[in-house]
Order: C-alpha cells, then structure tokens, then sequence
C-alpha cells in the first residue's frame, strides 16, 4: 500500500493499532530511523548467510538480472545468484536491487552491479550472465568482466541470452506482427505497406487468433455457456476461471 516507515510516527496508526491489539502497546515503534535501523541490521545479517553459502558452492555463480522502473520514475537493477550447493542442489537469490543513474547504458547497469558482485567477492567464482536480449546488457556484462575477470578474453562467451525474452518476442510477433516503421524499413511502397497491413488486420480477426478470442467471447457470454463449457472440460478449472 505504499506506507512509508514515517507511518510509525503517526498518533491515528498508533491508535488504530492499538484499538486492534491494546496488548501492543508497549511494543509499538515510535520512530522511523528504528525501523530503517532494524531493516538494515537484517540485511547485514542476511548478506553473511547469502556469502557463507556461495563460498560452499559447488559451482560457479551464475548471474541474472532485470532493469525495473518503479511507479515514482526511478530506474533499478534486480540481481540474482545461482548456484549448486554442497549437496548440488541448484540454488537462487536476490542479492541486490541497486538504483542506476542516467540512462540504461550498458556503462550505468555495471556501475551498479560490480560493486554489489565485489561486495560477495564473486570475481574468482563468476559463471555465466543471462540478461534481455538488448544491446546495453552486452555491454554492461563486458563492462563487469573487464572490471572483475580481466583474464576472460572473449567477454561474449559468458553471455546466455535470455529464452523467456525470445519466447516473449516470438509470442509478441506471431500475434501482433511488426509495426509500420519496420514494414517501411524493408523498402516497401505505402501501398504495399498498406495491403500487409491489412492483411495483418485480417489475420487478426478472422485467423487463429481471432477465432480463439471470439470463442472465448461466446462461451463467457452467458451463463448458460459457461456451465455447457464446464459440464464439457470437466477438468476442475470452475473455480480458477470463475476467479479471473
């Protein structure tokens, strides 16, 4: 709900938590900074169990991560470990969600991440990068090898490119198609472009996608429908499908 820590400072919280719970009293927070102290200590205390465990790997450690734009325009960087513990388990974690300043370069990305990496000391144990499929995230990866495994001389060999982005991209193509600009960009007259347009808007409405979009339509349109399609599938899904 977006509830800053000042929440704590306020008499009406400490009311209504009070008229919920009267026996809280005297264990009510009435500053902020407490509360900003005790997330820090955990997560200090978090970051020795996160490190003690991937100095026991059994594997190098692979790294993933995400650039994310939060609702009040700031731009972070999510970064994940994995690895294979001592029973070669396969292991996750976040380890950092860092704020990047400037653009999304390449350049800012791994000003952001090396530090954190240093931070776990991971440089001797660094395995491979999974990122999207952007130019930029090339560039950040080389960015941090370079800065953390100068020895590693072909950077692009620790690239993995990122199979839920192609599947994305695919789904997103097959059922959208491209947009005008990349159909001008292939040289076409506008007439051409025109005719694919409207091919594409055909193909939309009356082609496998459009019929699967229409028969969804006419089964939720009436009830009498929807319990035909129930009575049919037969599956248990009822209660999932009447939840959306």
């Amino acid at each position: 709900m977006h509830i800053v820590l000042m929440v704590v400072e306020s008499d009406s919280f400490r009311e209504l938590v009070l008229c919920i719970a009267p026996a809280l009293e005297g264990f009510i927070v009435h500053s902020a900074s407490t509360i900003r102290r005790w997330i820090l200590q955990l997560f200090d205390r978090q970051t020795l169990v996160i490190k003690k465990k991937l100095a026991r790997a059994r594997s190098r450690i692979h790294i993933s991560f995400d650039l994310w734009t939060s609702p009040n325009h700031r731009a972070f960087v999510g970064i994940v470990v994995h690895w294979l513990d001592e029973d070669l388990k396969k292991q996750d974690a976040l380890i950092g969600l860092r704020r990047i300043r400037g653009s999304h370069s390449g350049e800012n990305i791994a000003e952001a991440v090396i530090p954190l990496l240093q931070m776990y000391e991971l440089g001797p144990k660094l395995g491979y990068f999974v990122g999207d499929n952007i130019g930029s995230n090339d560039t950040g990866i080389r960015c941090i090898l370079q800065a953390l495994r100068p020895d590693i001389r072909d950077p692009n060999s620790r690239r993995v490119r990122c199979i839920g982005h192609i599947i994305n991209l695919v789904a997103k193509a097959f059922l959208f198609g491209q947009d005008v600009e990349s159909l001008e960009d292939e040289d076409l007259t506008k007439e051409q472009v025109s005719k694919l347009l409207a091919v594409r808007k055909d193909w939309l409405t009356n082609g496998p996608y459009g019929k699967l979009h229409k028969t969804v339509n006419f089964i939720r349109d009436t009830p009498q429908r929807r319990d035909e399609w129930f009575s049919i599938a037969n599956s248990g899904i009822e209660e999932e499908f009447e939840g959306k």
